[in-house]
């Protein structure tokens, strides 16, 4: 086992030191004074309400006498006097603020190059000492970002590029075997999308195994078979970063033992970032992460859940709905929110949490629909409390495994409210209890119309379907289809072709030619395996066509499950 290589560590500045040049002084120093200026302004504001105070004292002292009005009248003017001034105070105020964030920002920014621009050597010895041919290319090392960004970000590009010499880029003779250039290629890129960094490790290896990972995924109980099978490429991508699941089939030190994508992604959530997977098998894998080029104060969307309130990362949130319950359904064991562009998962963020009392939410559901793992997810929470901007401090050792949790903000009383980061959540735990006290309705099974002149094939099929749960009505034949359809309309057909009256081609263009069933998923079921019937049927608009020498009831049951 090759022993750990450590991370570059060249003539950088020392971390409680910044170079700042004499113009970029000058202009704090000018913004620090604007804002005592205003500061002073403010004092006199509330001098001036003192005034007020005193002068509205004395006129309940004069009660009723003949100048009672006269005094009134001077309370008032005063009044607005000092409205006026503290309103220009405060919008001068917050001028002065803004302008002073922006020049400590600026203050705050360094090269890449200064904590991005040693990697090479560790590359290069790292791929000598596994054996591999590496060729390593930088880019961007003149993007300027927050130093504290950017050694967050060092950190997180360590582990990725460590990642891809030991597990991506294959050895010489496996490149040669797959016509590849024996020499791997691994670029490090660096620039800015507005006023996010964007950092990108890509390589041209064996890409990112998601066989493998859904395999370690259901041994170590994260998922199910079955929800192992039905996951999309990217949600399986995902996977990769929890802890110890890892394509490699032997961890090693050089790779961070399984720990350096849960440390990517932990160091990229205090951030307030994304992190972007796309792999092709054979063809490389591309890492890009996204962060906040200054992460003095980070957006946040503030929840309140089980008495206590919560953050979310705004650029994690894709919106935030009140659902009624009449629009929740559960479907294989998850409640989904249905919404005119599509259907979203639930889960209860108090049952996320593992949190102790009951949700104090009325009626209708409070959802923050967050991109987590790849999908998007909606958390249910009690209440809405407010969106703000807020500095966002580092967690306490105790809590600081918790991949749920990426840092604190301190509220307006002095209690503190927990950072929380949306894919952690997801990958947690995608099946929390009803979030509904009141049944969910329940969605009927799809209605499947067998169509088979054979008693004996249109049962089998009956029975195959109704044993997976749905619900199927038979028909002896193309007109009799129709017949039923007009009386009970079906969520799918399935039907033969050679049959009397009416065959499967004529049932098919019979109801390609129906508007209202233009869009009815139809499978074709046949013996007649030529070419030339396949392509007639596909043509007519079939959405299937099965051939019954090589029928079994999984591609049935597949082809179903696709179209329904």
């Amino acid at each position: 086992m090759p022993p750990p290589v450590q991370a570059p560590s060249g003539p950088l500045p020392a971390a409680g030191t910044l170079r700042v040049d004499a113009a970029a002084a000058n202009r704090l120093a000018a913004s620090t004074s604007a804002l005592l200026t205003e500061l002073e302004r403010q004092r006199a504001g509330e001098g001036a309400l003192r005034r007020l105070s005193t002068a509205a004292m004395a006129l309940m002292e004069e009660g009723d006498g003949g100048d009672w009005r006269r005094a009134l009248s001077t309370v008032v003017e005063r009044h607005g006097e000092a409205l006026r001034q503290l309103e220009e105070c405060s919008w001068a105020v917050a001028r002065a603020s803004e302008a002073l964030a922006e020049d400590v920002a600026r203050l705050r920014l360094v090269a890449a190059d200064a904590l991005l621009g040693g990697y090479g050597p560790m590359v290069r010895q790292l791929a000598a000492e596994m054996g591999k041919r590496v060729a390593f290319e930088v880019e961007g090392l003149a993007t300027q970002a927050d130093r504290d960004v950017l050694a967050s970000v060092a950190e997180a590009a360590v582990h990725l590029l460590r990642n891809a010499v030991v597990h991506g880029l294959e050895a010489p003779e496996e490149r040669r075997a797959a016509g590849k250039d024996e020499v791997g290629t691994l670029r490090l890129n660096v620039g800015t999308v507005g006023p996010r960094l964007s950092v990108r490790v890509i390589d041209d290896g064996r890409g990112i195994d998601t066989v493998r990972l859904a395999e370690q995924a259901v041994a170590r109980g994260v998922m199910t078979v079955a929800q192992a099978a039905r996951a999309a490429p990217d949600r399986l991508r995902q996977l990769i970063f929890l802890p110890g699941l890892s394509t490699a089939h032997q961890l090693t030190t050089a790779a961070g033992r399984g720990m350096g994508m849960p440390i990517v992604r932990r160091l990229v959530d205090r951030l307030q970032g994304s992190v972007v997977l796309n792999s092709a098998p054979g063809h490389g894998t591309e890492v890009v992460l996204s962060v906040p080029v200054n992460a003095l104060v980070q957006r946040l969307l503030l929840v309140e859940t089980r008495g206590q309130v919560f953050c979310l990362p705004t650029p994690a949130v894709a919106r935030v709905a009140c659902v009624p319950p009449e629009s929740v359904q559960r479907h294989a064991g998850e409640l989904l929110a249905v919404f005119d562009d599509g259907e979203v998962t639930l889960a209860d963020l108090g049952l996320l949490l593992g949190l102790p009392g009951e949700s104090r939410r009325g009626h209708d559901l409070w959802v923050a629909i967050v991109h987590g793992a790849g999908e998007l997810v909606g958390l249910v929470v009690d209440g809405l409390v407010d969106v703000r901007d807020l500095p966002v401090a580092p967690l306490d050792p105790a809590l600081v495994d918790d991949l749920r949790l990426v840092g604190t903000v301190t509220l307006e009383r002095g209690e503190l409210a927990l950072v929380l980061s949306p894919a952690a959540l997801r990958v947690h735990g995608t099946s929390a209890a009803s979030v509904l006290a009141q049944p969910v309705k329940e969605p009927a099974p799809p209605l499947v119309l067998v169509v088979d002149d054979s008693v004996t094939t249109r049962t089998l099929e009956r029975s195959i379907l109704e044993a997976h749960g749905y619900r199927v009505e038979m028909a002896v034949d193309g007109r009799d289809a129709l017949e039923r359809m007009a009386r009970r309309p079906p969520d799918l057909v399935v039907s033969d072709i050679e049959m009397p009256r009416l065959d499967g081609f004529g049932l098919l263009a019979a109801i390609r030619g129906e508007p209202r069933w233009a869009r009815l998923p139809v499978v074709l079921v046949s013996s007649r395996g030529a070419a030339a019937d396949r392509e007639r049927g596909m043509s007519l608009g079939a959405d299937a066509y099965i051939v019954k020498t090589r029928f079994d009831q999984d591609e049935l049951l597949r082809v179903v499950g696709r179209l329904t």
